[in-house]
């Protein structure tokens, strides 16, 4: 076990810190967003805003009472941040810091700034397998100042009596009277026999967007209303066949999204412009890694539409479910889309061929043929090599400035 840990300990110091602050940001998967000038505005998307009533709830004056009932809240044992007090310190020793913690909150709300300090937090990264090589084997986790969780609480506090007013249906977790169980339940019903050859076109998109629950909650309200607007806006628009009679587009739990639709090239451009222009807006982007695209009863050619035109790509196993001439596996893209039809005739294969008719075990093996355009695509081809023990696995690409996204 120690000889384990020192081999851990000794590759993480072989890399630099840029690339694990390049390997954390991409994690985090942030972009600067922009201003909002795609055609609608905010105003004309929320349709429900709090009341005056909470509006004052939420902005009344933080109490000495509620700062130490938020303090002895916090749990005692929790990591602490940079300066190494825990909740605990603080409980048994209010009688003597307990002015102190009460006057440098209120400061913050009273005056909206914050020492940096207090603000400073402790990236941690915890393994999620055994034997980690790679930054992405580790998940961070951020070690906050207990001034700054106090802080934090508070406003959390407040937040939340009033996200049921303003929080759409389609969201159960973290909205006080609703069960997450249902929006699971709902989907596992809506998913059932994916699996199956079905005569209904229908594809989901599942979508893993990192941000904190209250945060995320409320990002991904406006989320909704952009894709609400999209699908209104959109007569080519279908929703998925067991969605139609109530108009179900997606669902949010726990910090995860899955948006449904009929299993058509029209009814994904509508939705993957709700999540461009989400992004433009928000500089939040689906997480890669955690991102995946299900359809059933579709056929193969509309199924690699739907890949392409998301940004993924194929990578080949024994080439058996991608296809040869239209799916997304070769670095330059589809082949068709690049090449003049001619090609089809000089390889000798056809139109719907899959690219196991060019897979030998683990390698390429393409018939004889002479042509330049041959010669370009086979020069070109993949950086590794197929394994025909494996099955074909979608990809997502990253876009040009090496970040992923539903634009790339």
């Amino acid at each position: 076990m120690e000889e384990l840990f020192k081999n851990d300990i000794k590759h993480l110091e072989e890399l630099s810190e840029n690339d694990i602050l390049k390997n954390c940001l991409t994690m985090i998967n942030l972009s600067r967003p922009v201003s909002y000038g795609i055609g609608t505005t905010l105003s004309n998307i929320i349709d429900k805003v709090i009341s005056n009533g909470q509006a004052d709830f939420m902005g009344r004056d933080v109490t000495d009472d509620e700062i130490r009932e938020v303090c002895f809240s916090l749990h005692p044992n929790k990591a602490p941040g940079l300066d190494g007090f825990n909740a605990h310190f603080f409980n048994i020793t209010w009688d003597i810091v307990g002015e102190d913690v009460i006057s440098v909150v209120q400061e913050f709300f009273m005056s909206g700034l914050l020492l940096k300090e207090l603000n400073a937090t402790i990236l941690a990264l915890v393994p999620k397998v055994p034997n980690p090589s790679k930054m992405k084997d580790f998940r961070p986790i951020s070690c906050c100042n207990t001034l700054y969780k106090i802080i934090a609480k508070i406003i959390a506090n407040r937040i939340k009596p009033c996200l049921p007013n303003i929080i759409s249906p389609s969201q159960s977790a973290f909205v006080a009277g609703r069960c997450i169980g249902d929006n699971i339940l709902l989907v596992q019903e809506l998913m059932r026999n994916y699996h199956k050859d079905a005569s209904c076109p229908r594809e989901a998109f599942a979508k893993g967007i990192p941000c904190p629950p209250y945060l995320f909650v409320i990002a991904m309200e406006v989320l909704s209303k952009i894709l609400v607007k999209r699908i209104e806006d959109s007569p080519s628009f279908k929703f998925h066949w067991r969605c139609d009679k109530i108009k179900l587009s997606h669902l949010c739990f726990a910090d995860d999204l899955i948006m449904l639709c009929h299993g058509s090239l029209s009814s994904a451009r509508v939705v993957k412009a709700a999540l461009d222009e989400f992004s433009l807006l928000s500089g939040l982007h689906a997480n890669h890694a955690k991102s995946n695209i299900f359809t059933s009863g579709v056929s193969h050619t509309i199924n690699q539409q739907l890949i392409n035109h998301f940004g993924y790509t194929h990578y080949i196993g024994n080439g058996s479910s991608t296809s040869l001439w239209f799916g997304n596996w070769h670095p330059d893209g589809p082949l068709l889309s690049k090449w003049s039809p001619r090609v089809v005739y000089d390889l000798g294969l056809p139109i719907h061929a899959t690219v196991s008719s060019i897979v030998h075990g683990d390698s390429w093996s393409w018939p004889a043929a002479m042509s330049i355009d041959l010669f370009e695509i086979r020069s070109r081809m993949p950086s590794y090599n197929p394994n025909s023990n494996v099955n074909d696995r979608a990809c997502w690409l990253p876009s040009s400035n090496g970040t992923y996204s539903t634009s790339s």
